[in-house]
């Protein structure tokens, strides 16, 4: 009944993922709104949005939503905030925050990533996702595991993103916070000024009418 009456193939999906048809410019102003109108206080709205903004730090890739929701309980923040907060990792932002969690990263640990290893984020964390897998079924079966691409994923990728992340996590965090708090703090109260004026406007011609004056022989 919910089918769309033409399947859509693999790559046109895949392609939606990254660029709606409508562009990012509707899906981002429905996500603000939506933001707006949570039914909590400005502070644990702003709260939850950091939240998320931070858990989209780390470097474990598919549980981000899960991490804002600690994060966001942790810091009483407002779950639904933290989930819609997770959503500044997204496929135009992941590149960026990958290349600057491991540049704090390593700088923290004395180095610099090796050339051409940002570009290559992506294809460690394939390669370390395939040899897991492979090693999980080895314990299963006669296959050999094998940890070398685990070991080198670990030390040249994982541990700096998570050095990183843990700092530039909280800083976005905090800044999500300052730029979220105003802007739904005014977007209440106006919503609370334009109720408060319906309700005067409603109640306005039930108002009793003046009396008379006897004396002008009304």
């Amino acid at each position: 009944m919910f089918k769309r009456r033409e399947p859509r193939s693999f790559g046109h999906a895949l392609r939606a993922t990254f660029w709606p048809q409508k562009g990012w410019l509707r899906p981002a102003h429905y996500i603000s709104r939506r933001i707006q109108r949570l039914p909590d206080s400005p502070e644990r709205i702003a709260r939850g949005i950091a939240a998320g903004v931070a858990a989209s730090f780390s470097p474990v890739i598919g549980v981000h939503a899960l991490i804002a929701l600690l994060v966001a309980k942790l810091v009483r923040g407002n779950m639904l905030a933290a989930f819609i907060g997770q959503g500044f990792g997204n496929p135009f932002t992941a590149l960026p925050i990958m290349a600057g969690a491991l540049n704090v990263g390593y700088a923290v640990m004395g180095s610099r990533p090796a050339e051409g290893m940002i570009a290559a984020v992506p294809e460690h964390f394939i390669n370390a996702a395939k040899q897991l897998w492979h090693n999980i079924q080895a314990g299963f079966g006669p296959a050999t595991a094998h940890w070398n691409e685990l070991v080198d994923f670990w030390h040249m990728i994982f541990l700096p993103f998570l050095i990183g992340g843990a700092i530039l996590g909280p800083v976005f965090g905090v800044l999500a916070y300052g730029v979220t708090l105003p802007l739904v703090r005014a977007y209440q109260n106006m919503r609370r000024n334009r109720r408060l004026a319906r309700q005067a406007e409603l109640a306005a011609p039930n108002q009793p009418l003046p009396a008379r004056n006897e004396e002008n022989g009304g």
